[in-house]
This record gives structure tokens, sequence and C-alpha cells, in this order.
């Protein structure tokens, strides 16, 4: 129920979606692009204390960009992030919590299947006031991401590839590079067979726009011409 408005200067790009569909994806360029939404009686969602994100990305590794972020639009102390592992190490997925004093309810802490390689990843993070649970590519995850839940929620904005900073001009920081498909926000758990129904069968595999690979020629090699009881009627093996 909320409009969401772009930012950024050269107006929102589409690429490929990860099923091959054309434009099907927003691509962010890491400079100053991003979706801001809310608030709203449904936004920010993690005012709410059970609530599920999915989403689909792509994108190179990459130090401490923000795939979904809510933040207040106020202050600069609140922050619920998922995005890249921050030091740009490893392609993991990371998590940062501080809540509206500036205390640190989660630390940065990494997935440990990657989702930014180059290739499209699928991630369900679901959160029950502060049990969390966050599947990669229909698999949970071995990283405990669970935290206490604190008292002090000022966040008033929900962002995707970056994160909205009222101190700013523009007013957002750490951009993502990549692509986004499918983003779904939930105010509740989402069950696991729906988990695996949104993954589905994994991100298709687009064929070259010049075709594919072709036969140049095929040899059969077989029993000489004319040659009885060659082949086993029933098992079709040589005899």
């Amino acid at each position: 129920g909320s409009e969401a408005v772009f930012l950024g200067v050269d107006g929102p790009t589409y690429g490929d979606g990860r099923e091959c569909l054309a434009d099907g994806a927003l691509v962010l360029d890491g400079v100053d692009d991003l979706i801001q939404a809310g608030p709203n009686d449904a936004l920010p969602l993690t005012k709410k204390e059970s609530f599920t994100i999915a989403f689909w990305v792509k994108g190179p590794i990459q130090g401490d960009r923000r795939i979904f972020s809510e933040s207040s639009a106020t202050d600069t102390n609140f922050l619920y992030n998922l995005g890249t592992a921050n030091t740009g190490a490893t392609g993991a997925l990371d998590f940062y919590f501080r809540d509206g004093t500036g205390a640190a309810a989660m630390e940065h802490r990494w997935s440990t299947t990657p989702v930014m390689d180059g290739s499209w990843h699928h991630v369900v993070w679901s959160d029950a006031n502060g049990t969390v649970t966050c599947w990669i590519d229909g698999v949970q995850d071995a990283t405990d991401f669970s935290y206490v839940r604190p008292a002090s929620l000022t966040q008033s904005v929900t962002t995707i590839g970056g994160i909205y900073r009222p101190t700013r001009d523009p007013p957002a920081s750490s951009w993502l590079a990549g692509s986004v498909d499918d983003v779904r926000l939930y105010n509740y758990i989402l069950p696991e067979a729906e988990v695996l129904a949104l993954y589905g069968h994994g991100p298709s595999h687009c064929c070259p726009v010049d075709g594919d690979t072709h036969c140049g020629g095929l040899t059969v090699e077989g029993p000489a011409e004319g040659t009885p009881d060659a082949i086993d009627p029933v098992t079709g093996f040589v005899t």
C-alpha cells in the first residue's frame, strides 16, 4: 500500500530477470540508485514482531552495500540491514541491526552460503521476534542470525538497494551494484512450503541471443554391414 519512489539521477534501468524475462529485473548502478517506500500502516516492516523478506539478487562481491534496509528519517542510529559482507572479502549475505539509541542488536554476521558471486541467488529471511531463519536457494543457511529484539525502534523508511540517510545529500548511502528481482515483504513468517515454492527450480539458465552450440557432424560406428545377429533384439547390445 505504499507508492515506492525511485532515487537515481539517470532513472531506473532494467535487465534480464532471473527467469530470463527481458527487462524483468531492476539493475542498480551502485552510485545513486535505490527504491524508497513508506511509512504507512504496513511499513516499516521491522516494526512488526514477525516478518519475512524474500528476494532474488545477482551481483559481484562488493563491500558493505545494502540489498534491503530500514532506517530512520530523523536520526542516523536505527539500521536493519541485509547486504553484502562489510569487508568485501566474500560474497556472503551480511546482517547488521542497530536500534534507535545506536546500540548494536547484531553486529555484522555473515551467511555460510554466498549470495554475491555474479549469479542469481534467492534469499528468504524470516524474523520471528528475533529468532531468524535464513533460506538461501531453498536451503536453510548454517549461520545463527538470531538476536534479542531491542526496545528502541525509530525506523520510518524502507529501502531496496541502499540506505536512506537524512543527513546526506542525496539522502542515501551504501548503494548496491547488481540486479534485484521479485522482492516480496510479508508481515508474517512464511511457511517452509511457500519458501520452497518461491525458489521453485532455481534461476533459469538463459540461452545466448545468437543460439546455442550446434552439431557439425555425426558418426555412427557399429557392426559391419550384413553381419548376422550382431545386435541383440531384446537388449539392443552388440553380441
